[in-house]
């Protein structure tokens, strides 16, 4: 419960600070502004990507795409930026973005207050998070209800690729993880 109280205090400091655009990058308003910036690039990324693979060969196609490419992407723009970017939920697909403990927690205080993002700076390392819904018809082809929103085929090319899913059942709007950014300017 203590993690939970350090995240919203984190939060509300970044929230009610002042923007000024002419500080280095120390400060938490530039690193919410620039965490959003790089999340909102990621994300058009990894959209635009599935979108092409939905057109290309429909949902099972969409699976494999990401199983194969979702991680490169990322490790691209998290060189160009000079970050590390990935998602995290408790609900991961990906074994890779399994949301630790204290993560889980902060999931639970973004989506019960629905805060959009925050940023926390701990051990040295200043991490932004933000909030991610399903937010597209699109994505319940693949993280809907299985048998209703999900087809027969792409469970099973979603059962082989990831076989201890664990990101389906959402509805439209329905909270799903969260980006995370880890700066390394520290």
């Amino acid at each position: 419960m203590k993690q939970i109280l350090l995240a919203i205090p984190v939060f509300f400091l970044v929230a009610c600070a002042d923007n000024d655009s002419s500080s280095d990058l120390t400060s938490p308003v530039d690193h919410l502004a620039v965490g959003d910036s790089i999340t909102n690039q990621a994300q058009q990324v990894l959209l635009t990507n599935v979108a092409g693979a939905m057109k290309q060969g429909g949902p099972v196609h969409a699976v494999e795409f990401c199983n194969i490419n979702a991680s490169s992407l990322m490790d691209s723009l998290s060189e160009l930026h000079h970050v590390s970017i990935s998602r995290v939920s408790e609900k991961n697909r990906n074994p890779n973005n399994k949301a630790s403990g204290f993560e889980i927690d902060l999931l639970t205080t973004l989506e019960s207050l629905n805060l959009k993002d925050t940023v926390l700076v701990a051990q040295g390392k200043t991490t932004y998070y933000k909030s991610i819904r399903l937010g597209m018809p699109a994505c319940i082809k693949c993280h809907g209800v299985p048998n209703e929103d999900i087809n027969e085929a792409t469970l099973s090319v979603l059962n082989q690729r990831y076989p201890n899913d664990l990101a389906t059942g959402y509805k439209l709007e329905d909270f799903r993880g969260a980006w995370k950014v880890v700066f390394s300017d520290n």
